[in-house]
């Protein structure tokens, strides 16, 4: 966890200082106690925007999505048969998705 820069022992911590929980960071954190690259990392940057940090999406998945929009399904039947959102189909489509496998690659590759 990150520290606290304030190191006076008469200190209430009233207005102490609190740094990212990652560490190494001493950037002030923004949300969860993370700065916002690492929120941001962890988090929003998600290509289904889950809080799990993980796609929902196979890459199998992400083909029968583009076949089911090329036989005229809507965005909200596509959206609703695989549980995620319409953005998601949208990126999907775009090619913008990470399939999991990808994701889970590039996970191994950088731990």
């Amino acid at each position: 966890m990150g520290g606290v820069i304030s190191t006076n022992p008469f200190d209430t911590g009233r207005f102490r200082t609190y740094t990212c929980t990652v560490e190494g960071c001493d950037k002030e954190p923004k949300a969860k106690g993370l700065c916002i690259n690492h929120y941001q990392s962890q988090y929003a940057a998600t290509s289904d925007g889950s809080m799990t940090g993980r796609p929902k999406l196979t890459r199998e998945d992400c083909r029968q999505v583009r076949l089911r929009k090329a036989g005229f399904a809507t965005f909200q039947e596509i959206a609703k048969e695989f549980q995620v959102s319409i953005g998601v189909i949208r990126k999907v489509l775009r090619r913008e998705y990470v399939p999991l496998e990808d994701f889970m690659e590039a996970r191994e590759g950088r731990d």
